[in-house]
């Protein structure tokens, strides 16, 4: 990485037949970038498996080191199938990683959905109650 390295851990990769890898997770300092929709930058690199820093994105510093964050664990994790990941001969990563949407059943589904439905239902009925000129029809 060409920027100053400010932060760096060391992972060890164990592929399927129990060889290790070891990789270093290097983080440089978020930057303000004016070219960009979000116009801060974070770089980050994978010593080891990627050859070129990967710039992530936020609106602020923090959102773009916590994006890099996001990015660098779930890179880590899906490198390759079979391989764990270890840090401090703990499984995992220790990075934060990102939320997700709790699972939803049909039954929940449908009864959310239908306020929404009755609430559409209504507006369209108004709709058709009024003429092409937008007012109520007599």
């Amino acid at each position: 990485m060409d920027s100053v390295i400010y932060f760096e851990r060391e992972y060890a990769l164990h592929d399927p037949d129990g060889a290790q890898t070891t990789v270093r997770l290097q983080f440089g300092k978020p930057y303000h970038h004016d070219d960009t929709e979000r116009g801060w930058c974070c770089d980050w690199q994978l010593v080891g498996i990627s050859s070129k820093p990967i710039t992530a994105r936020g609106r602020d510093p923090l959102e773009a080191l916590l994006t890099a964050l996001y990015l660098a664990d779930a890179r880590l994790l899906h490198y390759r199938s079979g391989y764990t990941v270890r840090w401090l001969g703990e499984e995992g990563t220790a990075l934060p990683t990102l939320p997700t949407a709790p699972t939803l059943d049909e039954a929940t589904i449908e009864a959310l959905d239908r306020p929404f439905q009755a609430v559409f239902e209504q507006y369209f009925q108004k709709l058709s109650e009024r003429g092409s000129d937008g007012n109520p029809t007599d």
